[in-house]
């Protein structure tokens, strides 16, 4: 993967914990913007962009451990040998591969809004996606996305938000989106969550088209020990409900 620093950025606390922040597909790092005041007094914070998406320009991921790969190369370059890990919908997804990848490298493992496993029905609609933009480029998933995405409301009443969000949806590479999208189609086994050693928190929104909490729920409960929070909020709670979302991982984390 390209080495760039525009492809990451650092935030926060000098001397605080490491946090890393995975966004979801055809977004970038940017996505947790309105979350970083919340998260910055307390931890040093790390947002990237995964492979083919943002400023992060690379052959597109071929598997799971592929992305998990990626971020601990990238820790490896930061001389971060550990970090808690929060991730957004396809963000969540890479937290899981990450976990099972490098459990002793991942304090802990947060997952918002995210669709672990897939069943046949996912399965299409993710294949069905892939297909769709290699063939006819990203404008017209555009619309759709953000309608899963964002609430009515606040689309209505954050003009700037939603145009910033359009772009990044439009600038993604077509088989960046692709190759995730096609992960999505795979899913992971639920079995994996059962063998995880680290806490594990699962944010969910109670406005989420993409990613209802009946989902959510089903993880916590093949995961030892881990916690579930249902939020106000649609797809896109770090940018939406940040303050609750914020305070949610500040409790998990603790000080």
């Amino acid at each position: 993967m390209n080495r760039s620093a525009e492809f990451w950025k650092i935030h926060g606390a000098a001397h605080g914990p490491w946090l890393t922040l995975c966004h979801p597909i055809g977004s970038d790092r940017h996505i947790w913007d309105a979350l970083l005041p919340a998260l910055a007094p307390h931890h040093r914070l790390l947002s990237y962009d995964l492979r083919g998406h943002g400023q992060a320009q690379a052959e597109p991921a071929a598997s799971w451990d592929e992305l998990a790969a990626d971020c601990e190369a990238l820790w490896q370059s930061l001389g971060i040998t550990q970090s808690h890990f929060v991730g957004l919908s396809l963000g969540g997804c890479v937290g899981l591969a990450l976990a099972r990848r490098a459990p002793q490298r991942v304090q802990s493992l947060s997952v918002a809004c995210s669709r672990l496993d897939a069943d046949e029905a996912s399965a299409r609609l993710w294949q069905g996606r892939a297909d769709q933009v290699l063939a006819q480029g990203m404008a017209p998933i555009v619309d759709a996305t953000l309608a899963r995405w964002l609430s009515p409301g606040f689309a209505a009443s954050h003009p700037e938000a939603v145009a910033r969000i359009r772009a990044t949806l439009d600038a993604t590479s077509a088989a960046g989106f692709a190759a995730c999208a096609r992960l999505l189609a795979q899913g992971q086994p639920l079995q994996a969550l059962s063998a995880l050693t680290m806490p594990v928190l699962y944010l969910a929104g109670r406005g989420d088209l993409a990613v209802p909490v009946e989902h959510l729920r089903r993880y916590q409960a093949h995961t030892p020990g881990a916690r579930l929070v249902e939020l106000d909020g649609p797809h896109l709670m770090p940018l939406e409900n940040p303050q609750e979302f914020g305070a949610a991982l500040r409790s998990f984390l603790g000080p």
